[in-house]
């Protein structure tokens, strides 16, 4: 099969979009699938290719009327010379810009990575919408637009090509916490701070890593006075996380919305305990509690109470993505699940007599 992915980068910056694409793209290839992946470029571009799929240039990031053209040409002669089956827009600009083209019968693809955005429904010009969770499926019902063209495919992480090399895991200091992604208000990181600041009065050693960039400063100002701010370690963006969640012993994930939280399947795979608000697509990563710990959105008393239970248990490390039979989270089972979204449209498609 023929398929075109296009998003907006393929640079290595903790982007749960980007590393989706590149999954999914290499498995495709992979499986024997012709695939193009469609970007402004970024440092993963090398290992797609390696990976044995091609890459092109297209900016869908300048959204002026010069910048919005010259993507359309360069678009229109993408899928001219390349002639698609499957054109998978991963955000709304190209898929905007799909649907003003003649695809030449391409099955066209739009995947919802986060529902909280109201322009996400705009996803809904393309024949297939496609949500990374059924909260997120719910939420995208409600537009008129995609009414009657979701499914749900969840992502996965486990045999992902982006975690190749030898993991480096970090000394941490006493009961760690760990949280993954960037430091502002939707992913909860006051939530977290307040419900810490309990942990860190009863628990003096008890540590808290922040794993991901500083994007609102001002969550962290009420904060930095307070004495046990002294074991809250800023330690920036990752490119690979994974040696914090092997080295500590609570994951936790405070978001106010997570369509579903990659970092929560990583987590899961690395087999520490993790802790989730009941936000979105959440419950579903954590099988409504099966695999992890969860507790009501912005409730700091609540998740407060959870670390401290958590951090007072004898440390015990089993990969969740193992439980039950438990297929989530492998990145070949969303290949496939694409694959069958695909097929399946393509073959209703034609089956459908001309009007």
């Amino acid at each position: 099969m023929r398929v075109i992915h296009l998003t907006n980068k393929m640079s290595n910056l903790a982007d749960g979009v980007v590393n989706v694409v590149v999954d999914l793209s290499t498995a495709q290839a992979a499986a024997g699938d012709d695939v193009v992946v469609a970007s402004t470029g970024g440092d993963y571009e090398p290992l797609l290719r390696e990976r044995g799929v091609r890459t092109a240039r297209v900016d869908f990031t300048d959204r002026g009327p010069r910048g919005l053209w010259r993507a359309r040409r360069r678009l229109r002669r993408l899928i001219e010379e390349f002639r698609p089956e499957v054109i998978h827009s991963h955000t709304m600009t190209p898929a905007l810009l799909v649907s003003t083209l003649r695809t030449r019968g391409a099955l066209t693809v739009g995947t919802v990575h986060s529902g909280h955005q109201r322009e996400s429904r705009l996803l809904g010009v393309c024949d297939v919408v496609v949500c990374v969770s059924g909260a997120v499926e719910r939420s995208m019902a409600e537009s008129a637009l995609c009414r009657g063209k979701t499914t749900v495919v969840y992502s996965g992480v486990v045999g992902t090509p982006r975690r190749s090399g030898p993991v480096v895991t970090p000394k941490l200091q006493g009961r760690s916490v760990v949280a993954v992604g960037s430091l502002k208000r939707i992913k909860g990181t006051d939530v977290l701070l307040r419900a810490f600041a309990k942990v860190a009065a009863e628990l003096p050693d008890a540590h808290l890593y922040f794993v991901g960039n500083v994007d609102e400063e001002e969550l962290l100002r009420p904060f930095r006075s307070e004495q046990w701010f002294g074991r809250v370690h800023l330690e920036g963006f990752h490119p690979d996380p994974t040696g914090y969640l092997l080295a500590a012993d609570v994951f936790v994930q405070a978001s106010r919305r997570e369509a579903l939280g990659l970092a929560i399947l990583e987590a899961l795979h690395a087999g520490i305990p993790v802790i989730g608000s009941d936000s979105e697509g959440i419950p579903e990563a954590l099988q409504h509690g099966l695999l992890g710990d969860l507790f009501p959105s912005e409730d700091d008393v609540a998740l407060a109470g959870l670390l401290l239970s958590r951090l007072s248990e004898p440390r015990d490390r089993t990969d969740a993505s193992e439980s039950g039979g438990r297929r989530d989270f492998s990145v070949a089972r969303m290949a496939a699940d694409y694959d069958g979204v695909y097929r399946r449209a393509l073959s209703r498609r034609s089956s459908t007599p001309a009007s």
